[in-house]
């Protein structure tokens, strides 16, 4: 809801036509959820040449005011006849919560087919977040051949695939099959206005974790990340979604014991900080479950990460927590 206040506009035209259109404009109706007529307005007109695309802006802003489905009716005028008229309108729906935000249109196309033999996988979306809000969870929409037993994380970049934060460990169960699962960041992330993010749902180990898929994806806005930590872009959108602004009565899944582990990624060293004053384990595993590091620590240790090879590895903290921690 906090996301869709201040909305402009963009209409581009392509004409095909041998000769110039003038006075081309786009009028924008939004019906509101109680089926009133909420927004009215259009943009300046122009003069597309022959043969190009041009574009224009409807710049009167529109905050939604009520959570609901929103129709977005397009109908674009023109001083001269078209000759084919059937293709200057279009309705679209824009869908309002109180707190998740997705690109995908909510219709289930089929599983994404996504880490296969890999033993560790990524996939998911970047979001624009347009007003300052708090990251708390993540869910995503598990396909039906997904195994139970297999593992889910969500894990939050910024723009530039830096880690954020990420979330638990999460085994799969037979009720999680063709469900949404929703998971919480071990911290909520707080963000600005204009920051994009990009959040992704994991799995590794030899169980398969199947995520579903929805509507093509428009250009560079849904990512794949393979075992080697190598980053793809791809043509359809995974059901991976976000939510901002819970209430912070809604219980989360937080590890019982505050910790941090920074930097991450790491090249030569990474440092772990523990909330309490009691003495606890810390093991550092590959992706293939072999033990890489174990020590008994106490509040504050710098593990000397020279030694690792580049790529994926999970910490824990006793046996309550885990994060994923990037060497490069």
């Amino acid at each position: 809801m906090s996301q869709a206040q201040g909305l402009t506009f963009y209409n581009e035209f392509n004409n095909i036509a041998s000769f110039h259109h003038t006075g081309i404009y786009v009028n924008l109706k939004i019906i509101g959820p109680n089926n009133d007529t909420v927004y009215d307005y259009s943009s300046n007109p122009i003069t597309v040449a022959s043969q190009s695309i041009k574009s224009s802006e409807i710049t009167a802003p529109f905050s939604a005011t009520i959570t609901g489905t929103y129709t977005l009716i397009y109908v674009m005028f023109q001083d001269s006849l078209d000759a084919i008229p059937g293709n200057n309108t279009i309705t679209t729906t824009l869908n309002v919560t109180d707190y998740l935000m997705q690109r995908d249109n909510g219709v289930t196309t089929g599983p994404g087919n996504f880490g296969g033999s890999q033993t560790y996988y990524e996939i998911g979306n970047w979001m624009d977040i347009l007003e300052p809000a708090t990251i708390t969870s993540a869910s995503v929409v598990v396909d039906a051949t997904a195994e139970v037993g297999s593992m889910l994380f969500f894990t939050l970049y910024d723009i530039n695939q830096n880690y954020l934060v990420s979330t638990e460990n999460y085994e799969i169960t037979a009720d999680d099959i063709g469900a949404t699962v929703t998971l919480y960041f071990t911290q909520p992330y707080t963000i600005s206005s204009w920051e994009y993010v990009i959040v992704t749902a994991g799995s590794y180990g030899p169980k398969k974790m199947v995520v579903q898929m929805a509507q093509p994806s428009p250009v560079v806005s849904s990512y794949y990340v393979n075992d080697n930590y190598d980053w793809y872009y791809i043509t359809t959108t995974p059901m991976v979604r976000i939510n901002l602004d819970e209430p912070a009565s809604i219980e989360a899944n937080v590890s019982q014991i505050p910790w941090l582990m920074f930097p991450n990624p790491s090249s030569s060293f990474v440092n772990v900080k523990i909330e309490d004053n009691e003495v606890h384990e810390i093991r550092v595993s590959n992706l293939t479950g072999k033990l890489i590091y174990s020590e008994k620590v106490y509040r504050n240790k710098t593990i000397d990460t020279q030694e690792f090879s580049a790529g994926v590895y999970l910490v824990q903290l006793d046996s309550q927590t885990s994060q994923k921690l990037i060497i490069n």
